[in-house]
């Protein structure tokens, strides 16, 4: 574990200040990919050490066959299960904004797990966010493994829906003998691949909208 820490100190780094920016009220949604077993699950352990000062919720998305509606924010949100039990008619618009309200209050990080394998309603969740972070002392990291995502799958198409909006970031993580073939445009001010993808060609999502799909490691030790 160690060892994975050091290769990755500066996406630890770059994740770490988009926290503090979403702590000073601009809202970070990030969706780190990265092969299985590749650091992101020790990075996010990290990043939940390193927010001392915030509120953790933390929730994990399953491979079955049938994934429970919002399996992932019940567990971060065991509120959402009481709100879901409480009113068998609630509506997915009232609770969207009932999530929201629950994760804007204080200053929170969200991380969640796995989002390749996320139900309907989840990706839902997070194209609602992705939407209205603005104002909102709210980071949430999403991590994916990205040789299970895609140019059909559901979470690429939420991908391509937010690429072009503010405060919502794809990082993906090499693995340590891959390098980007690509150099990071010159306006990049962080040394993670955080702020280099916005205009780059590939997946795209039911606005036109893209994300690349190139693997880049920007950010490992050269």
């Amino acid at each position: 574990m160690i060892d994975v820490l050091i290769e990755r100190g500066d996406f630890l780094a770059s994740l770490e200040g988009l926290l503090g920016e979403a702590h000073g009220g601009s809202g970070r949604l990030v969706f780190l990919g990265g092969e299985a077993g590749v650091g992101k699950t020790t990075l996010a352990a990290a990043l939940i050490n390193a927010a001392d000062a915030q509120v953790v919720r933390r929730g994990s998305c399953d491979n079955v066959t049938m994934a429970e509606a919002l399996g992932p924010l019940v567990d971060a949100l065991p509120e959402v299960a009481e709100m879901l039990d409480g009113e068998a008619a609630v509506s997915r618009l009232r609770l969207f904004r009932h999530v929201r309200d629950m994760l804007s209050e204080p200053p929170t990080l969200l991380v969640l797990e796995d989002v390749q394998w996320a139900d309907e309603a989840t990706l839902e969740v997070l194209r609602f966010m992705g939407r209205r972070l603005g104002g909102t002392r709210l980071m949430i990291l999403a991590t994916f493994r990205s040789e299970e995502v895609g140019s059909d799958h559901p979470l690429t198409v939420v991908l391509g829906d937010l690429a072009a909006l503010p405060g919502v970031i794809l990082a993906e993580i090499p693995s340590t003998s891959r390098r980007c073939s690509q150099p990071a445009p010159s306006t990049c001010r962080r040394p993670c691949v955080t702020r280099c993808l916005r205009a780059c060609p590939g997946s795209r999502g039911r606005g036109g909208k893209s994300w690349t799909r190139r693997p880049c490691s920007v950010g490992a030790s050269k």
